[in-house]
């Protein structure tokens, strides 16, 4: 029994040595596995103290003129950044960036003290060390930096000299660790105030537009707010992206693709850029009404082609910088600009049209048969109708009249008398179904439809209701109407071409950051007018002789050689406001100054329209400008001019 009992003992024994042998051996297989096998891969791992992701925002697209000029662009921005775990010798490298000029002696203790007192995960948090480092750009009109023979950079426009400090900060790479660049994109409009109504300006999104837009954008993301920003804001902005960081222990980044798994299947999402978008808006042209408005202080120029709807001009006056925190122009001791709304763009802005509509009670009158091209109303300075007296701005009167006469020297008599034959809603039937007033022209940013009152309207919105009386001011232009410079170009625009009422554009085109067009856009006719030769031919006439006939309103406003046609406007429109001294309670006092005209006569190719805001005239204030300007477009194009 004892014999069995220890060789039972022995066996027990010899397993559990096994046992416990083969244990060792899986430890030491498993250790030799993980340390010569797998020891590089673990080496890697242990090197790895954490992964980041950033948001790379995209480019945004650019926005240029019809020939390419540049109207809005992206510039870099440099900012200086500190990681304080990083930052190995606090003093020494602060102390450095003081020296270079980079940080005041102020910044440098404050920028001291914050990398000293991050601990914990607080430490690897990034810290701003200096925005807009100066670079590429001058930090004030963000013009391209010039180099100097003394190792400065210049810049052209305002003069100033600046220290290369991102330079500065490239060339002590070595002794900066911690410390980095980081690159954000600015939004800039080189031509400023001249085209901000059109371009418009971005700015950051705020919470109200978070909470609308949900995961789309984030803080510090730009949106446009105006202009072709707002309207193509989806186009221009593009898709933003990830980059993906992986870091030592001593800041060091490491190369994904270097790492084991699951390390290794990191990488970045590139962003995607905007498309850029070219405008039918001629720069020069622009700059030439912006010449011819420079007396005035308020009102707007559009210029179109009239054969395709594009917009050549849209000019506002007064504009402002977008390229600066606050808006506004720089104020003189006589002109505040902040008085005249510079941040309503006038040219879509609706306001009375005074004599300028006359055209449409002209082709309205005829194309009805009330009067013919030679029946003669008389003008005796007033017109009585119902026990009320209609002035007629002659107050000696123009004597016997006839549509052309009428036209040349704007005869309110003689229109009064055809509006009264016509009616409020006739009137209101070719404004509206001929030329498109009141409705929207097809542009592509915000415009106002203006009103083209009817018998309906009245009884709904004026106090009185519907009287007979308000067709008479309406035929001159008056009363309720109101009507944006860019619908009256586009109506004088479809009577000089042939009656084609053309959708009006601001785009010419749109390419992807590749360079792909994804839209080119074509003339669209919205109707045909149906316009006789007669009624066409005896209108056209009529606004030949306004500015080129002995007693035309806008005589003094002629070009000798390439005439021109048009038709001069004056509005009442006195206004009460706060404020400005005695100035510019004067100003709003004055008449608006209307002229349309399209040229040249003989063969139209552009129509111009001006509206001075209370410039008083049309024949002396706006025709001026619209001269100006088809003087301009007669310089830009004489290939079209000369057909």
């Amino acid at each position: 029994m004892k014999n069995r009992a220890g060789v039972e003992y022995t066996r027990s024994f010899k397993v559990a040595v096994l046992v416990v042998m083969l244990g060792y051996l899986a430890i030491g297989i498993k250790l030799v596995y993980l340390q010569v096998i797998k020891g590089d891969y673990y080496l890697k791992l242990t090197s790895i103290n954490h992964v980041s992701k950033e948001r790379i925002p995209p480019l945004r697209g650019t926005i240029r003129d019809r020939y390419g000029e540049v109207l809005a662009l992206n510039i870099p921005i440099f900012d200086l950044y500190a990681v304080p775990r990083y930052v190995k010798k606090p003093e020494k490298e602060v102390s450095l960036l003081e020296n270079t000029g980079i940080l005041s002696h102020e910044d440098a203790e404050r920028l001291l003290a914050r990398l000293k007192k991050a601990k914990g995960l607080a430490s690897f948090r990034r810290v701003l060390v200096k925005k807009g480092l100066v670079g590429r750009n001058c930090p004030f009109d963000g013009s391209r930096l010039i180099p100097t023979d003394s190792g400065l950079l210049k810049c052209p426009k305002c003069k100033r000299t600046f220290k290369d400090q991102v330079s500065m900060v490239t060339v002590n790479r070595n002794d900066l660790p911690g410390f980095s660049i980081r690159t954000r994109m600015h939004r800039f409009y080189p031509k400023a105030n001249l085209t901000v109504h059109v371009v418009g300006y971005v700015n950051q999104v705020n919470m109200r537009d978070l909470k609308r837009l949900g995961k789309a954008y984030v803080r510090g993301d730009l949106i446009g707010r105006t202009g072709i920003e707002r309207a193509f804001e989806k186009q221009l902005r593009g898709s933003p992206g990830v980059r993906v960081f992986v870091r030592t222990a001593g800041g060091r980044r490491l190369n994904p693709a270097t790492l084991p798994p699951p390390f290794n299947k990191l990488k970045d999402k590139p962003s995607v850029p905007g498309d850029d978008i070219t405008l039918t808006i001629d720069w020069d042209l622009t700059r030439a009404a912006a010449r011819a408005m420079r007396y005035h202080y308020s009102g707007a120029v559009v210029a179109l082609d009239v054969h395709t709807g594009e917009v050549l001009v849209l000019y506002s006056k007064p504009g402002f910088n977008p390229n600066i925190g606050h808006f506004g122009a720089k104020k003189t001791k006589n002109f505040d600009p902040n008085l005249y709304s510079p941040m309503l763009d006038k040219a879509l802005i609706a306001y009375p049209p005074g004599s300028t509509f006359k055209m449409i009670t002209a082709v309205a009158g005829l194309t009805e048969g009330v009067v013919d091209p030679d029946t003669e109303l008389f003008c005796g300075g007033y017109y009585m109708y119902k026990g009320h007296r209609f002035g007629c701005h002659n107050r000696f009167g123009h004597g016997d009249v006839d549509m052309i006469k009428g036209i040349e020297v704007s005869c309110d008599v003689y229109f009064y008398q055809v509006g009264e034959a016509l009616g409020m809603d006739t009137l209101a039937h070719y404004a509206r179904d001929y030329f498109g007033l009141g409705q929207h022209t097809g542009i592509e940013i915000h415009e106002s439809t203006g009103i083209v009152p009817t018998v309906r309207w009245h009884n709904r919105h004026s106090p009185t209701g519907f009287l007979p009386g308000f067709v008479l001011n309406t035929a001159v232009g008056q009363g309720a109407l109101k009507v944006t410079p860019l619908q009256i170009a586009r109506a004088y625009a479809a009577l000089a071409n042939g009656g084609r009422l053309m959708r009006v554009t601001l785009i010419k085109r749109i390419t992807d950051h590749e360079g792909k067009v994804i839209f080119r856009s074509k003339p669209h006719v919205e109707r045909y007018l149906a316009l006789s030769d007669m009624v066409r031919a005896t209108v056209m006439q009529g606004l030949y002789m306004v500015v080129n006939g002995r007693h035309g309103t806008a005589r003094h406003s002629a070009i000798k050689d390439l005439p021109f046609a048009g038709k001069t406007g004056t509005a009442q429109a006195p206004e009460r406001r706060s404020g400005g001294g005695k100035r510019f309670q004067a100003w709003l006092k004055q008449d608006h100054a209307w002229f349309v005209g399209y040229a040249p006569a003989a063969n139209p190719q552009v129509v111009v329209a001006a509206f001075v805001e209370h410039g008083g005239g049309g024949g002396k204030a706006a025709a001026p400008v619209v001269k100006q300007v088809i003087e301009a477009y007669y310089r830009l194009y004489p290939e079209k001019v000369r057909q």
